[in-house]
């Protein structure tokens, strides 16, 4: 999260959703497109 706010770019999560990509990161449940496609990425 931290480093796409700081190359300006803005996740679209409520703080639970953000909270449980990262728990599903940690854990190894989630591959690279899941996370991918959980962020929604979108330019400042």
């Amino acid at each position: 999260m931290v480093f796409l706010d700081l190359n300006t770019h803005v996740p679209d999560l409520d703080d639970d959703s953000a909270f449980r990509l990262v728990m599903d990161v940690a854990a190894g449940r989630a591959d690279v497109q899941e996370i991918a496609d959980r962020l929604c990425i979108t330019p400042r």
